[in-house]
């Protein structure tokens, strides 16, 4: 049995794509939209509130300074509606899975993000 590797990541289905392409990732790479929803919150008083109003959970990032939160479905919708109608406070980040053939693959993709 081979065990495969799979992540998410902050970045649109697109750009995951196109990312690959650039790497030369194998054919049997698999890409999929998640139902996760994640919001980069404009500021410290944004990320707050998020992570009260939504039960989200900071996204781990190398620099403290950046406000990235995930919420998982059905909150995900929600999380959705909320930022179309509250603009100022942050901006949506789309979501998208990952499952690579191999570490190094998933390695590869890592780096070049």
């Amino acid at each position: 049995m081979h065990v495969r590797n799979s992540a998410i990541f902050p970045i649109s289905f697109g750009h995951a794509l196109d990312l690959a392409e650039t790497i030369g990732l194998p054919g049997a790479t698999v890409f999929e939209p998640c139902g996760f929803a994640a919001f980069l919150c404009a500021s410290a008083k944004d990320a707050v509130y998020f992570a009260l109003r939504f039960d989200g959970e900071q996204w781990r990032a190398a620099t403290p300074d950046i406000f990235l939160f995930e919420a998982t479905s059905p909150i995900a919708d929600e999380v959705r509606v909320w930022a179309e109608e509250n603009p100022r406070s942050g901006q949506l980040v789309e979501m998208v899975a990952v499952e690579f053939c191999s570490a190094s693959d998933q390695q590869r993709f890592e780096a070049a993000l």
